[in-house]
């Protein structure tokens, strides 16, 4: 989903754009004579690189125009400027908090946010935003999946669900929306109904190697049309043979059919392109079932690592402590 969140970016940095463009329009039409003359001095000052000036210009601004939404953006995105990260965050908090309606508030503590390293705020943020836009442009279908995308990262599954359903009654032929709709299927464990949209993303178009790689890891997962996943992976492979993902489905898929030795070198081979917590629990199986315990025990607690919320692989290490 890699692309859709870019799209997030693109769209928060436009929206950024066309907003420093109309805060100084929309305040000489709000805001106080008095104020408006702090902000004008501010504005200079900020053209001229007098950051610290300017920031005492704003803050003179707001004492008679406390509840102008544009003296606090532009008085945050100072603050920006001049690396001073939390004060800028208060000032945006203040003006989303004044006029929940405007997006640009929220755009730029979810970029402030993601900066810092507070993804679940910023997600949150960035949640708002394109609820907004997509009630501004209901039938943007880029901003509905970028808004899809985000609620699949923060875990609403459900919530990412309705949003796909809804996009693919308006463009039933948009590959990645059944793609997207079948990796929610996936995740939530509802294995038909992801065949469904995966095979679907491949009639659309039959070289989707994403769709076909989770196809075949479908038919592994379910127990079935064994043949079928290797054929559908192999050829995923032939597009990108270097992708762990896809090396994952395949050494998962010798796995399943006993062949032990060879998962484990294919898995040792995906391992190497990609360090998912995944490919880590299947390479520890492939060790436990061919009798390589402590090498079993090693890339459990490599997976362990890599994600330490994972109790089935915590269960698996007790047992062997036992």
């Amino acid at each position: 989903m890699q692309n859709a969140f870019m799209k997030v970016i693109f769209f928060c940095l436009f929206i950024i754009f066309l907003s420093l463009n109309l805060l100084f329009a929309s305040t000489v039409n709000d805001n106080t004579s008095s104020a408006y003359a702090h902000f004008t001095r501010a504005s200079i000052y900020e053209k001229f690189n007098k950051l610290d000036e300017a920031i005492e210009e704003y803050k003179e601004a707001l004492k008679y125009d406390y509840s102008s939404v544009d003296i606090h953006i532009r008085l945050g995105l100072v603050y920006v400027k001049r690396d001073r990260i939390d004060e800028a965050i208060d000032e945006f908090v203040v003006a989303s908090n004044l006029s929940p309606e405007r997006m640009e508030p929220h755009l730029l503590l979810a970029l402030l946010y993601g900066a810092k390293g507070d993804f679940l705020k910023a997600a949150k943020e960035y949640e708002i935003v394109l609820n907004k836009a997509s009630q501004v442009e209901p039938e943007n279908i880029e901003i509905k999946k970028a808004l899809g995308e985000v609620y699949f990262r923060q875990g609403k599954l459900d919530e990412a669900l309705d949003v796909y359903k809804g996009i693919a009654t308006k463009a039933p032929e948009d590959k990645i929306t059944h793609f997207l709709l079948g990796s929610i299927y996936l995740e939530k464990n509802l294995l038909p109904d992801a065949a469904n949209e995966f095979k679907e993303a491949i009639r659309i178009d039959p070289d989707f190697h994403q769709a076909l790689n989770s196809l075949g890891f479908v038919y592994i997962e379910e127990g079935k049309n064994f043949n079928e996943a290797e054929v559908l992976i192999k050829k995923a492979l032939s597009f990108e043979p270097k992708n762990g993902a896809y090396l994952d489905s395949l050494g998962w898929l010798n796995y399943k059919k006993a062949q032990y030795k060879e998962a484990i070198n294919i898995l040792e081979e995906a391992k190497i392109f990609l360090a998912d917590p995944l490919i880590f629990d299947h390479l520890g199986d492939a060790y436990f079932k061919d009798g390589q315990v402590d090498k079993a025990r090693e890339a459990w607690l490599r997976a362990l690592e890599l994600n330490p919320n994972q109790i089935e692989v915590k269960e698996k290490i007790n047992t062997l402590e036992k």
